[in-house]
């Protein structure tokens, strides 16, 4: 944000009073048995595909969301099934479901953790033993997959030296834009399934988007933008802020449930004043505000929720999904 336009924010209220980020590789294992489904591994299959039988004793074969393991005659198809085998033969895993349960074949696709909390998923891409592939809807972990697979290729390890392997081509190429309906963006999730094969600075068209514009530069929550106009989006809902053509700030579009004023009802000459249990939705234009204890922090007006950070040099970084209005 410009120097012009912090000073406008100050002046029209600012209080000035005293995150998915990439996914991380390994996580707890009580956080994991919480989510997942444990099973037992009877077979593996190939590089990114294994048997299982779950706790329940159902026979389920898995394969691996995010990757994509080669042929078992094609180059390294053998030497990535091995390296799934010495990961999870015989062992007991942990199944985590993303939004699709089972494919027409009769496949699960998974993400498969050892009892320790590392993904099988992402050590096989840093391996360099199977590549990053999307499969929508499936991409809750597909930035950090893909991470491990870039680091793969760029110490060409695994297949991506003994094959030359070619880094498969983006779901979202360079340039071209992505269009997501605002009901999308609306969804009571986390990530709504598109994001999840985006990056950042990736182009997105809302074409039913509130206010004027309709194309976005998509940055995930950890990025460092300039703070603008533009949509914030959380499991929550979507925000518009605008510029305030008076004034130039930054004002955003909230709203709330308040209850309504109370009720008056007269008998005779007696009147009672009956409190309203209903509520109604306000809606409000209003400045962005600074939080009153830490004033690095810009939040919404009245529903109070952050989304972004000061950082040095008028940067800020976003702690909400930002689309920055092109």
């Amino acid at each position: 944000m410009s120097r012009r336009l912090a000073s406008l924010l100050i002046a029209a209220g600012l209080v000035l009073m005293g995150s998915s980020a990439a996914q991380a590789q390994s996580q707890r294992p009580s956080e994991v048995l919480l989510r997942g489904q444990s099973a037992q591994v009877t077979r593996v299959i190939s590089g990114d595909t294994i048997e299982v039988i779950t706790s329940e004793g159902k026979p389920l074969t898995v394969r691996y969301i995010g990757v994509a393991a080669p042929a078992l005659e094609a180059c390294y198809g053998a030497a990535s099934r091995s390296a799934n085998a010495a990961l999870v033969q015989g062992k007991r895993v942990i199944l985590e479901q993303d939004t699709t349960d089972q494919l027409e074949d009769g496949v699960a696709p998974r993400y498969v953790y050892l009892i320790n909390g590392r993904m099988v998923n992402m050590l096989l891409a840093e391996q360099g033993a199977v590549v990053a592939q999307v499969r929508l809807p499936d991409t809750r972990y597909q930035r950090a997959i893909e991470q491990a697979s870039t680091s793969a290729e760029q110490v060409r390890r695994g297949g991506w030296a003994r094959c030359g392997w070619q880094a498969q081509a983006r779901l979202v190429s360079p340039g071209q834009c992505v269009a997501i309906a605002l009901a999308e963006l609306e969804r009571r999730v986390e990530r709504p399934a598109p994001l999840g094969a985006l990056r950042d600075g990736d182009c997105v068209v809302v074409p039913d988007a509130p206010g004027a514009a309709t194309r976005f530069d998509y940055h995930p929550a950890g990025s460092v933008v300039t703070l603008g106009e533009g949509l914030l989006r959380w499991k929550d809902g979507v925000v518009l802020i605008e510029q305030r053509a008076e004034d130039g700030v930054l004002v955003a579009h909230v709203s709330e449930w308040r209850r309504k004023p109370p009720v008056k009802v007269t008998l005779g000459s007696v009147t009672f004043t009956i409190p309203s249990r209903e509520r109604e939705l306000f809606q409000a234009v209003l400045p962005l505000e600074r939080d009153p204890v830490y004033p690095e922090i810009v939040r919404l007006p009245i529903v109070g929720t952050w989304v972004m950070r000061e950082r040095p040099g008028g940067r800020f970084e976003a702690l909400v999904d930002f689309f920055e209005a092109r």
